[in-house]
Protein backbone atom coordinates (compact mmCIF):
# COMPACT_ATOMS: atom_id res chain seq x y z
CA UNK A 1 0.00 0.00 0.00
CA UNK A 2 2.69 2.70 0.73
CA UNK A 3 4.17 1.89 -2.49
CA UNK A 4 0.87 2.61 -4.21
CA UNK A 5 0.46 5.52 -2.37
CA UNK A 6 4.30 6.63 -3.54
CA UNK A 7 3.93 5.79 -6.73
CA UNK A 8 0.43 7.25 -7.13
CA UNK A 9 2.24 10.84 -5.61
CA UNK A 10 4.93 10.49 -7.75
CA UNK A 11 1.87 10.30 -11.28
CA UNK A 12 0.26 13.62 -9.12
CA UNK A 13 3.71 15.26 -9.32
CA UNK A 14 4.16 14.54 -12.94
CA UNK A 15 1.25 15.81 -14.41
CA UNK A 16 1.54 18.87 -12.33
CA UNK A 17 5.12 19.79 -14.05
CA UNK A 18 2.96 19.16 -16.98
CA UNK A 19 0.51 21.39 -16.36
CA UNK A 20 2.25 24.29 -14.46
CA UNK A 21 5.12 23.42 -17.61
CA UNK A 22 2.28 24.56 -20.06
CA UNK A 23 1.53 27.16 -18.47
CA UNK A 24 4.82 28.48 -18.80
CA UNK A 25 5.46 27.67 -22.25
CA UNK A 26 2.25 29.27 -23.11
CA UNK A 27 3.03 33.15 -21.74
CA UNK A 28 6.21 33.02 -23.94
CA UNK A 29 3.96 33.66 -27.22
CA UNK A 30 0.75 34.81 -28.57
CA UNK A 31 -2.26 32.21 -28.78
CA UNK A 32 -3.90 32.76 -31.63
CA UNK A 33 -6.70 30.77 -33.37
CA UNK A 34 -6.60 30.04 -37.60
CA UNK A 35 -9.44 30.06 -39.84
CA UNK A 36 -9.55 26.65 -39.56
CA UNK A 37 -10.17 26.28 -35.86
CA UNK A 38 -6.42 24.89 -35.12
CA UNK A 39 -5.17 26.87 -32.09
CA UNK A 40 -1.11 27.66 -31.89
CA UNK A 41 1.29 29.86 -30.11
CA UNK A 42 3.29 32.22 -32.03
CA UNK A 43 6.78 32.62 -31.13
CA UNK A 44 7.37 36.20 -30.36
CA UNK A 45 11.04 38.08 -30.30
CA UNK A 46 12.57 40.14 -27.15
CA UNK A 47 9.86 43.34 -27.97
CA UNK A 48 7.21 40.88 -28.10
CA UNK A 49 6.37 40.53 -31.56
CA UNK A 50 5.47 37.72 -33.44
CA UNK A 51 8.36 36.13 -36.20
CA UNK A 52 7.99 34.62 -39.88
CA UNK A 53 10.87 34.05 -41.72
CA UNK A 54 12.04 34.96 -45.29
CA UNK A 55 9.11 32.99 -47.48
CA UNK A 56 6.53 34.36 -44.60
CA UNK A 57 6.11 31.24 -42.84
CA UNK A 58 5.05 31.53 -39.17
CA UNK A 59 7.62 30.59 -36.48
CA UNK A 60 5.23 29.15 -33.75
CA UNK A 61 6.30 27.10 -30.21
CA UNK A 62 5.44 23.29 -29.76
CA UNK A 63 7.10 21.01 -27.82
CA UNK A 64 9.74 17.92 -28.52
CA UNK A 65 9.66 15.02 -27.90
CA UNK A 66 12.67 15.45 -25.35
CA UNK A 67 9.38 17.67 -23.58
CA UNK A 68 11.64 21.16 -24.09
CA UNK A 69 9.95 23.66 -26.40
CA UNK A 70 11.29 24.47 -29.46
CA UNK A 71 10.11 26.30 -32.66
CA UNK A 72 9.02 24.72 -36.00
CA UNK A 73 7.40 27.23 -39.41
CA UNK A 74 3.87 26.45 -40.75
CA UNK A 75 2.33 28.22 -43.55
CA UNK A 76 0.80 31.62 -42.88
CA UNK A 77 -3.01 30.60 -42.71
CA UNK A 78 -5.77 32.48 -44.75
CA UNK A 79 -6.41 34.17 -41.25
CA UNK A 80 -5.93 34.15 -37.57
CA UNK A 81 -7.23 35.52 -34.61
CA UNK A 82 -5.45 36.73 -31.62
CA UNK A 83 -7.59 38.44 -28.91
CA UNK A 84 -9.31 41.42 -30.76
CA UNK A 85 -7.06 41.24 -33.97
CA UNK A 86 -7.42 39.94 -36.86
CA UNK A 87 -4.53 38.80 -38.89
CA UNK A 88 -4.62 38.03 -42.68
CA UNK A 89 -2.12 37.60 -45.44
CA UNK A 90 -2.42 40.75 -46.69
CA UNK A 91 -4.31 42.84 -43.81
CA UNK A 92 -4.56 43.17 -39.89
CA UNK A 93 -8.16 44.44 -38.14
CA UNK A 94 -8.97 45.20 -34.70
CA UNK A 95 -12.51 44.36 -34.14
CA UNK A 96 -14.30 47.36 -33.14
CA UNK A 97 -15.96 47.40 -29.91
CA UNK A 98 -19.99 46.81 -30.16
CA UNK A 99 -18.74 44.14 -33.50
CA UNK A 100 -18.07 40.36 -33.07
CA UNK A 101 -16.68 38.55 -35.69
CA UNK A 102 -18.58 35.66 -37.62
CA UNK A 103 -18.19 33.23 -40.57
CA UNK A 104 -18.55 33.97 -44.30
CA UNK A 105 -17.92 33.29 -47.57
CA UNK A 106 -14.52 35.79 -47.73
CA UNK A 107 -11.66 36.29 -45.48
CA UNK A 108 -12.91 37.82 -42.73
CA UNK A 109 -17.09 38.58 -41.87
CA UNK A 110 -17.66 41.58 -38.84
CA UNK A 111 -21.41 41.77 -37.58
CA UNK A 112 -22.39 44.60 -35.54
CA UNK A 113 -24.63 43.24 -32.86
CA UNK A 114 -27.02 46.12 -32.05
CA UNK A 115 -27.94 45.88 -35.71
CA UNK A 116 -27.13 42.88 -37.23
CA UNK A 117 -25.34 44.69 -39.83
CA UNK A 118 -22.45 43.14 -41.30
CA UNK A 119 -19.30 43.90 -43.11
CA UNK A 120 -17.52 41.44 -45.21
CA UNK A 121 -14.16 41.43 -46.56
CA UNK A 122 -13.11 39.52 -49.58
CA UNK A 123 -9.32 39.33 -51.21
CA UNK A 124 -9.51 38.55 -55.51
CA UNK A 125 -6.05 37.14 -55.35
CA UNK A 126 -5.07 36.77 -59.15
CA UNK A 127 -7.74 39.53 -60.04
CA UNK A 128 -7.13 42.80 -61.78
CA UNK A 129 -9.55 45.50 -60.73
CA UNK A 130 -11.29 45.84 -64.13
CA UNK A 131 -11.91 42.05 -63.94
CA UNK A 132 -13.53 42.91 -60.41
CA UNK A 133 -15.27 45.92 -61.90
CA UNK A 134 -16.74 43.69 -64.77
CA UNK A 135 -18.35 41.10 -62.47
CA UNK A 136 -19.77 43.39 -60.11
CA UNK A 137 -21.42 45.28 -63.05
CA UNK A 138 -22.55 42.36 -64.54
CA UNK A 139 -24.18 41.50 -61.04
CA UNK A 140 -25.77 44.82 -60.67
CA UNK A 141 -27.38 44.65 -63.93
CA UNK A 142 -29.04 41.17 -62.68
CA UNK A 143 -30.22 43.37 -59.44
CA UNK A 144 -31.78 45.87 -61.62
CA UNK A 145 -33.42 43.17 -64.04
CA UNK A 146 -35.30 41.75 -61.46
CA UNK A 147 -37.01 45.28 -60.13
CA UNK A 148 -33.66 46.33 -57.79
CA UNK A 149 -32.07 49.61 -58.07
CA UNK A 150 -28.54 50.46 -58.05
CA UNK A 151 -26.67 53.86 -57.45
CA UNK A 152 -23.08 53.79 -58.45
CA UNK A 153 -20.64 56.36 -57.48
CA UNK A 154 -16.55 57.18 -56.86
CA UNK A 155 -15.38 56.63 -52.96
CA UNK A 156 -12.31 57.21 -51.30
CA UNK A 157 -11.75 54.04 -49.32
CA UNK A 158 -8.45 52.53 -47.51
CA UNK A 159 -6.66 55.71 -49.02
CA UNK A 160 -7.72 54.60 -52.59
CA UNK A 161 -10.15 55.22 -55.25
CA UNK A 162 -13.09 52.83 -55.22
CA UNK A 163 -15.94 52.27 -57.08
CA UNK A 164 -18.86 52.34 -55.12
CA UNK A 165 -22.55 50.75 -55.11
CA UNK A 166 -25.38 51.11 -53.47
CA UNK A 167 -28.07 48.02 -54.44
CA UNK A 168 -31.62 47.41 -53.14
CA UNK A 169 -33.01 44.63 -54.67
CA UNK A 170 -36.70 43.39 -53.64
CA UNK A 171 -36.80 43.69 -49.73
CA UNK A 172 -35.37 47.42 -50.41
CA UNK A 173 -32.56 46.85 -48.19
CA UNK A 174 -29.26 48.43 -48.66
CA UNK A 175 -25.90 46.43 -50.12
CA UNK A 176 -22.84 48.38 -50.51
CA UNK A 177 -19.98 47.41 -52.54
CA UNK A 178 -16.43 49.01 -52.52
CA UNK A 179 -14.47 48.03 -55.25
CA UNK A 180 -10.70 48.71 -55.32
CA UNK A 181 -7.31 48.20 -55.60
CA UNK A 182 -4.52 48.61 -52.58
CA UNK A 183 -0.93 47.44 -53.00
CA UNK A 184 -1.02 45.76 -55.95
CA UNK A 185 -4.17 43.69 -54.69
CA UNK A 186 -8.04 43.73 -55.48
CA UNK A 187 -10.46 43.65 -53.07
CA UNK A 188 -14.25 43.50 -52.81
CA UNK A 189 -15.58 44.94 -49.34
CA UNK A 190 -19.46 44.51 -48.99
CA UNK A 191 -22.27 45.66 -46.72
CA UNK A 192 -25.60 44.67 -45.52
CA UNK A 193 -28.11 46.33 -42.61
CA UNK A 194 -31.53 46.74 -42.82
CA UNK A 195 -32.93 50.16 -43.91
CA UNK A 196 -33.87 51.51 -40.86
CA UNK A 197 -30.26 51.07 -39.74
CA UNK A 198 -28.37 52.54 -42.49
CA UNK A 199 -27.61 55.88 -40.53
CA UNK A 200 -26.56 54.50 -37.31
CA UNK A 201 -23.57 51.92 -38.39
CA UNK A 202 -20.51 53.59 -39.71
CA UNK A 203 -19.32 51.06 -42.04
CA UNK A 204 -16.67 53.36 -43.54
CA UNK A 205 -15.07 53.64 -40.19
CA UNK A 206 -14.46 50.41 -39.80
CA UNK A 207 -13.14 50.22 -42.92
CA UNK A 208 -10.67 52.15 -42.69
CA UNK A 209 -9.42 51.01 -39.81
CA UNK A 210 -7.81 48.27 -41.74
CA UNK A 211 -4.35 48.18 -41.81
CA UNK A 212 -2.71 46.96 -45.34
CA UNK A 213 0.78 45.03 -45.46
Amino acid sequence: NRKIKIFTLFVVFVLMLGVFGACKRATKGIVITDNEGKTRVLATNDKGETMTDEAGNLIILVTGLDGKEETQRVAMPDSYVSGKTIETKKYTVVIPKGWEQDTGLGDVKLIHKKTDGEINLVTMDGKTLEYAIDEAEQFMMSIENEGGTVETTAATICEVEAKKYVARAGNGNPITFYIFEKNGTVYSFYTAVAEEHKDSVDFEAVINSIVFK
